[in-house]
């Protein structure tokens, strides 16, 4: 596929916004301007996550995206039947725009997504987490403000013997996908989401000592970790970085919106 179809996302998603506003105008009672633009954000959304999908071959791309945006708008109480029209309509104008081959792919997928939006939601656990409890009291304690006694309890696990890997995977990377699964439910704002990020942020920076004291034999291997351009979700690429450091590989962590091409230039110079 021509990655550069995504070049398209502004036009497609504006033409299908409008179609949108004089097909359905019974959506729109009620709504403010601030709601109005805040659908036309998602067109935008929705169109993008479509082409990147298409251009990258990954349907399953686009699926995860529509389960993310079924759970997120049924917690919204915005109607599903919205978000079908919407993706519809996107599939309409993009056999437009860009032609009947991208079309036919762009349906596929938004047939398939829309089964997907019309699924019960779920939210549950898949597996049994070996550090539950602490997961739970981890939660409790950034949410009331209390970074320093969440910090001891990470270092008394440590030193209690316990794998800064099970740390990451079983504390960190948990409990940061139930908060954002208690953001995405509408059961906390932005607000508490970032700052339980920057919190959980902070005390990884805080164990960095116990990571680099360990003895671990370098395996000769450089791996550099940077987020491109426009992307500043950085913190699941640093806990990478880090469970890697720890494999003995020799990391080397950009962070966030970094540009492609210094990216590159600085992987050739370390010989990545």
């Amino acid at each position: 596929m021509n990655k550069k179809i995504t070049n398209y996302t502004n036009e497609i998603a504006a033409k299908a916004f409008d179609e949108f506003q004089k097909n359905y105008e019974n959506y729109f009672k009620g709504y403010s301007q601030e709601d109005i633009e805040k659908c036309q954000e998602d067109f935008e959304y929705h169109t993008l996550f479509l082409l990147n999908s298409i251009s990258l071959n990954s349907k399953a791309l686009f699926l995860d995206y529509c389960k993310w945006v079924r759970d997120l708008f049924l917690n919204l109480a915005i109607p599903i039947d919205s978000v079908v029209e919407s993706l519809n309509l996107i599939a309409e104008t993009i056999r437009e725009i860009i032609g009947e081959d991208i079309g036919k792919v762009a349906e596929e997928y938004v047939e398939q997504g829309i089964e997907e939006l019309k699924k019960a939601s779920e939210m549950q656990e898949t597996y049994i987490n070996p550090l539950k409890n602490y997961l739970e009291e981890y939660i409790n304690l950034i949410f009331a403000g209390k970074r320093h006694e969440a910090f001891k309890m990470i270092v008394s696990l440590i030193s209690d013997g316990t794998d800064i890997k099970d740390i990451y995977n079983f504390i960190f990377r948990e409990a940061l996908y139930k908060v954002g699964l208690l953001w995405q439910f509408g059961k906390i704002s932005v607000a508490h989401e970032h700052f339980f990020t920057a919190s959980t942020q902070l005390i990884m920076s805080q164990l960095y000592p116990y990571i680099f004291s360990k003895a671990v034999p370098r395996n000769g291997i450089v791996v550099v970790g940077a987020c491109v351009s426009g992307e500043l979700h950085e913190i699941g690429l640093r806990m990478v970085c880090d469970l890697l450091e720890l494999e003995g590989f020799d990391t080397h962590y950009l962070g966030a919106n970094t540009p492609a091409s210094g990216i590159v230039k600085y992987a050739y110079e370390k010989n990545a």
